[in-house]
C-alpha cells in the first residue's frame, strides 16, 4: 500500500475512533473505564502513525524533488552537447558540392638584402586568425544556440571596422596577399589594403569566432562590373548564399538574409553566379569554373599567381 493510501486509512479510523469517543462522553462514561483507555491508546497510536506517514510524504516530496533537479541539470548538459556536436559536424561539412582542390598562392618572400624569391602558400592558411583576434571576438563565440542570421554581421561589421581601401601597388607589388596579422599593422599606421587582404582578415574572425566552416566562404572571381575581385560570401539560415562585401560597405543590416544574395542582378560588386574561380576558408579549398570567360578571366589576372592542382570530387 502506498504512502498516500495509508494516510487515507489512517485518518479513516482516527475519524471513527473521535466519534467513538464523543459517543462515550456523551453518554457519561456509561462503559468501563478500561475501555475508554483503550481507544484512548489507540487514538494516539494513531496520530502518531499519521505523523509517520506524514514525514515519509515529505521525506519522498524532497526526494522526487531532488532527482528531478537531478534530472533537469542533465538534460540541460546533453542538451549543451548536442548543440556543441552540432557546431563541430558543421565544420567538417563541405560548404558546398564543388570539387575539392590544391589551391595556393605564390607570394612574395625576403630571402637577402633587396632580393625576394616566392612560396607558394596553400590559401587556407591566410585564413589565420591570432588571439588579438580571438579577444576581440571573444564575446561573439559560437557555442551553436545562437541564431547565426544574427551572429555573423556582427562579427562582419566589428571586422570592417576602420576600413580603408588601397592597392598592392602603393607597396610596390602588382599583387601581394597580406596575412590577417600584416593588415592589423596597416591599420593601426592608418594605412591601407586591398580585396583579398580584407577577406582573409574578416575570415580571420569568423574562423576566430568559430562559425561553422560549411556557413562561409572567401570566394576570388570576376564581378558584375568586370573586375577580379576576392570577397565573402555567408549562407543564412535559408541556405542561400548572401554577399558580405570585403571593401567598400555600402551595407551593414543586423539580419544576414538583408544582404545581397549571390544571385542579386543588383549587386554589381557580386561575383557573377558563373564567374567564381575559387572559394576557401581554413579548412576547405574548392573550384570549379563555371564558365569560358571564368576560366580566361582568371587566367589574365591570377594565373601566375594562383595555382589549381588535385580537383576532386570529395
Amino acid at each position: 500500500m502506498g504512502f498516500e493510501e495509508q494516510l487515507k486509512a489512517l485518518i479513516e479510523k482516527f475519524e471513527l475512533l473521535c466519534k467513538r469517543l464523543q459517543s462515550f462522553i456523551c453518554n457519561g462514561f456509561e462503559h468501563e473505564k478500561e475501555l475508554v483507555v483503550l481507544y484512548l491508546a489507540e487514538l494516539k497510536d494513531c496520530r502518531e502513525s499519521k505523523q509517520i506517514v506524514l514525514n515519509k510524504l515529505e521525506e519522498y516530496k524532497l526526494m522526487l524533488s531532488d532527482q528531478e533537479e537531478a534530472y533537469s541539470m542533465q538534460i540541460k548538459e546533453l542538451a549543451f552537447k548536442v548543440l556543441e556536436l552540432t557546431a563541430q559536424l558543421q565544420n567538417v561539412l563541405k560548404p558546398t558540392n564543388v570539387p575539392t582542390a590544391n589551391i595556393t598562392y605564390s607570394r612574395p618572400v625576403l630571402v637577402g638584402p633587396n632580393k625576394w624569391s616566392t612560396a607558394k602558400v596553400d590559401v587556407r592558411n591566410f585564413v589565420m586568425s591570432d588571439f588579438l583576434i580571438e579577444e576581440s571576438v571573444k564575446r561573439l563565440v559560437y557555442d551553436g544556440s545562437q541564431d547565426l542570421d544574427e551572429l555573423i554581421p556582427k562579427i562582419y561589421l566589428l571586422a570592417k571596422k576602420n576600413y580603408k581601401y588601397g592597392a598592392d601597388s602603393n607597396y610596390g607589388f602588382s599583387e601581394y596577399w597580406m596575412f590577417p596579422y600584416e593588415l592589423r599593422h596597416v591599420r593601426e599606421k592608418l594605412l591601407a589594403a586591398d580585396c583579398d587582404d580584407w577577406a582573409n582578415w574578416i575570415g580571420a574572425h569568423l574562423k576566430a569566432a568559430n562559425i561553422p566552416r560549411n556557413k562561409w566562404l572567401i570566394s576570388c572571381g570576376y564581378t558584375r562590373n568586370n573586375i577580379g575581385h576576392a570577397t565573402l560570401y555567408a549562407k543564412d539560415s535559408n541556405s542561400e548564399w548572401r554577399h558580405l562585401n570585403s571593401t567598400k560597405r555600402d551595407y551593414s543590416y543586423a539580419d544576414l538574409k538583408k544582404y545581397p544574395s549571390k544571385n542579386n542582378g543588383n549587386d554589381s560588386i557580386g561575383i557573377k553566379p558563373s564567374g567564381f574561380w575559387f572559394s576557401y576558408n581554413d579548412q576547405f579549398s574548392i573550384h570549379q569554373f563555371e564558365s569560358t570567360e571564368a576560366e580566361e578571366t582568371f587566367n589574365k589576372i591570377l594565373g601566375n599567381k594562383v595555382k589549381i592542382t588535385g580537383i576532386r570530387n570529395v
